[in-house]
């Protein structure tokens, strides 16, 4: 994953932990430090928090994101770290539903395509590419 995917994945994993009542204070103290510093270098974040599984908003970010250099800059990514430590720290069976990947390694690609639930991964290791994305259909 590149840097600015990875980054806005932190985002996006901190805002949808955060949301929830049941999130440990780690978790959220860790996304509100990361908010506190791209606040106002991504303009995209607040429609990012506010649809965090919608794949444009995602996608805005992303390319936002690698335009102003922002995984780049130490302290954001440090901060991004820490979302992803702290999720990763946090019990399972107390995250938001969805779909859960641990310590998965694959020969070739590891694609996951999601209708509706949040995924949560960690430890994930490819040979080819690692992609995970939402595909919202409309009924």
């Amino acid at each position: 994953m590149d840097p600015a995917s990875a980054l806005i994945t932190a985002v996006v994993a901190g805002a949808a932990a955060a949301a929830q009542s049941t999130t440990a204070e780690a978790v959220k103290g860790a996304y509100a430090a990361l908010k506190a510093l791209l606040v106002k270098r991504l303009s995209s974040l607040p429609r990012l928090e506010e649809k965090p599984h919608s794949t444009s908003a995602r996608q805005s970010a992303i390319e936002e994101a690698e335009e102003k250099g922002l995984a780049q800059d130490a302290a954001i990514a440090l901060k991004a770290r820490a979302v992803v430590d702290a999720m990763e720290s946090y019990p399972a069976d107390r995250l938001p539903d969805g779909i859960r990947l641990d310590d998965l390694r694959a020969a070739g690609d590891i694609l996951v395509s999601d209708n509706q639930a949040p995924v949560h991964a960690k430890g994930l290791t490819a040979g080819g590419r690692i992609e995970i994305a939402r595909n919202v259909s409309k009924q």
